[in-house]
C-alpha cells in the first residue's frame, strides 16, 4: 500500500473516532475509485455507513478482496443473522470465494460436538492496531439502539442470560479507561450495534448441548432453570444422549460427515432437535449443492421428528433444522416446527401439503 493512501486511511480512521463520518467517507470514496481492490478502505467503509446494506456490501468487498480478513467475515455473518440479506445480497454473498475463508482456516470450535459453538460459531476481538497502536476504542449508544431497547427493558440487571453461553464478555465490544475517564471515543458504532443487537436476539433462542455447564457444575440438558417440571414423563440425560447420538449417526449418513445433531431450548418452552446439514458453494466441494437446500431441509426436519418417540414429545416437542455452509460453522437457514406437524405431513407429502406444512416453521434465519 503506498505511503500516501495509508496516510489517507489513517485520516479516515480518525474521522470515525470522532464520529465524523461524512469527513470519513469524503475520503474513502476516492481511494475506492482508485483502488476498488483496497480491502482496509472497504473495511473502514464498512464501519463508516450507517445502512446495513452499505454495510454488507462493503463487507463483502473487503472478502472478495482479503478472505482470511477474520473481523470482516465474522462482522458480516452477525449482520446476516441479525438482517438476512435479500436474494440479490444472497448470490453477492455466494460470489465470495469460499464464503469469505481463507483456504487455510480452521473454524474455533470446542471439542465438544454439541456446544453451542458448533452451530453459532466464536467471534474473535477486533483488531485496530495496524491503523493506529495508540488509538483506544469503546462502544457509546447510537441511534441503532433502537433496535435492542425493547429486550434490554426485559433483562434483569441481576442477571447474565449468557453466562453459559460465553466464558467471558463478548470481544467485540472492546473498551479501555482513558486517563481521564470521561474522554471517551467510539468507532464502528454501527455494525457493534449489530452485533449487541444479535446476542440480544439470541436470547430468543438459547442452545443448550449435553455438555456439562462450566459456570454452575450443572449438566444443560436439565433445561433452563425457570422452566416448570415436567410432570408427565421427564426423561433422564442417557436418554436425550441416545437421541442425539443416533439422529447424529442417521444424518452422518443420510447428508454426509459434517452432519450433527443437537437439542435446543425453545422461546415456546421445550426442546427441538436439530439437525445439522451442509450445502456446497465451491466446485472442489463434495457434499450437496446448494440447489438440494429446499429437499435437505424438509429431509432434515423429517430425519429429526423420526428420532423422537412418542413418549418423550412433551420434552422435545420441536424438530429442526440448521443449513451451514459445507467446511465452515456460516449457518444460511435455520428453522423448527412442531413434531406433529411433521407427522401430519408425512401422512401426505404432496405439493399443496408442503405450503401448509411450512407455515408451522418458525423460520430463525433464512
Amino acid at each position: 500500500m503506498a505511503d500516501a493512501t495509508k496516510k489517507q486511511l489513517e485520516k479516515a480512521y480518525i474521522h470515525i473516532q470522532k464520529d465524523e463520518y461524512d469527513q470519513a467517507v469524503s475520503i474513502l470514496k476516492p481511494i475506492l475509485n482508485r483502488e476498488p481492490n483496497n480491502a482496509d478502505a472497504w473495511w473502514l467503509m464498512a464501519n463508516t455507513v450507517d445502512d446495513p446494506r452499505e454495510a454488507r456490501k462493503a463487507l463483502i468487498n473487503v472478502l472478495k478482496n482479503d478472505p482470511s480478513h477474520v473481523q470482516a467475515r465474522e462482522t458480516l455473518d452477525v449482520l446476516n443473522e441479525q438482517m438476512p440479506p435479500t436474494n440479490e445480497e444472497l448470490e453477492m454473498l455466494l460470489e465470495i470465494e469460499d464464503f469469505g475463508f481463507a483456504d487455510d482456516f480452521v473454524p474455533t470450535t470446542p471439542d465438544e460436538q454439541l456446544e453451542i459453538d458448533t452451530l453459532f460459531g466464536d467471534a474473535t476481538e477486533i483488531d485496530l492496531s495496524s491503523l493506529d497502536d495508540d488509538l483506544e476504542v469503546i462502544r457509546e449508544p447510537s441511534d441503532f439502539d433502537d433496535i435492542v431497547a425493547e429486550d434490554l427493558d426485559d433483562l434483569e440487571a441481576e442477571e447474565d442470560p449468557f453466562a453459559d453461553l460465553l466464558d467471558e464478555p463478548a470481544p467485540t465490544r472492546v473498551a479501555v479507561e482513558k486517563e481521564e475517564p470521561s474522554r471517551r471515543s467510539r468507532i464502528l458504532t454501527p455494525v457493534l450495534v449489530v452485533l449487541v443487537a444479535a446476542v440480544l436476539a439470541s436470547v430468543l433462542f438459547v442452545i443448550s448441548g449435553t455438555n456439562e455447564d462450566e459456570d454452575n457444575g450443572e449438566d444443560v440438558d436439565s433445561g433452563r432453570s425457570d422452566l416448570p417440571v415436567l410432570a408427565v414423563y421427564e426423561p433422564d440425560t442417557t436418554e436425550l444422549e441416545s437421541i442425539v447420538s443416533n439422529a447424529t449417526n442417521d444424518a452422518r449418513q443420510e447428508f454426509g460427515a459434517e452432519s450433527e445433531a443437537s437439542l435446543v431450548d425453545t422461546p415456546e418452552g421445550g426442546k427441538a432437535l436439530f439437525i445439522e446439514a451442509c450445502v456446497c458453494i465451491r466446485p472442489d466441494c463434495s457434499g450437496p449443492s446448494a440447489d438440494e437446500m429446499p429437499t435437505i431441509v424438509v429431509d432434515s426436519l423429517k430425519l429429526a421428528a423420526s428420532r423422537i418417540p412418542a413418549a418423550m414429545e412433551e420434552t422435545v416437542p420441536f424438530a429442526g433444522v440448521n443449513i451451514v455452509v459445507c467446511d465452515t460453522s456460516d449457518a444460511v437457514y435455520r428453522a423448527y416446527t412442531p413434531v406433529q406437524s411433521v407427522r401430519d405431513f408425512r401422512r401426505d407429502e404432496s405439493d399443496e401439503n408442503l405450503a401448509a406444512f411450512q407455515t408451522a416453521w418458525t423460520v430463525v434465519q433464512q
